[in-house]
């Protein structure tokens, strides 16, 4: 039963990996726990490791690999329900388009993964990553009073909880 559960692993491993600048490791953490998701009969879990795997590509810069697997995965976490995967890969596609300098594409993404969020009831700020992005995206396009909205929810949760990433979003937008 436990072998059920090293696709989530992976997943997690190859996010920490990505985060600590070892993409190499990355790519292969999320590359293993892809093959995992089939042999332990879980493809249902693969959903998790398109969304790693976009992860990593995307910092990696491989633009058309990372968009590819985020749409899957957006795909996959539509057919399942699976709210999170959901808000996770639309981040991805969010990151990616701002990162190619279109914020209006970025927005359409990052508003929809606040929407889903906001649904599901996701309040963890370390769980809503996307928001720097979020923020970032909606100052270029102008919309200042809804960058300025968006700063003052994580500035409350920065107050909050006192993580170091809620208060270096906050400052960052």
């Amino acid at each position: 039963m436990l072998f059920r559960h090293l696709p989530e692993v992976f997943r997690g491993r190859a996010e920490l990996e990505c985060g600590a600048g070892d993409w190499d490791l990355a790519e292969r953490v999320a590359d293993a726990g892809d093959a995992l998701a089939e042999q332990t009969g879980r493809p249902d879990k693969r959903e998790d490791i398109l969304w790693a795997r976009a992860y990593v590509a995307s910092h990696r810069g491989s633009a058309d690999e990372a968009r590819h697997l985020a749409a899957e995965g957006v795909s996959a976490a539509e057919a399942s329900g699976n709210r999170r995967n959901l808000l996770r890969n639309l981040a991805v596609l969010g990151f990616l388009d701002l990162s190619q300098g279109d914020p209006s594409a970025a927005v359409g993404h990052l508003e929809r993964a606040a929407e889903v969020s906001a649904a599901a009831g996701f309040v963890e700020p370390n769980w809503l990553r996307f928001q720097g992005d979020l923020g970032e995206a909606l100052i270029e396009l102008g919309r200042l009073d809804d960058a300025a909205a968006l700063v003052d929810t994580l500035e409350q949760c920065a107050g909050q909880t006192g993580y170091p990433w809620a208060v270096a979003t906050a400052a960052r937008c």
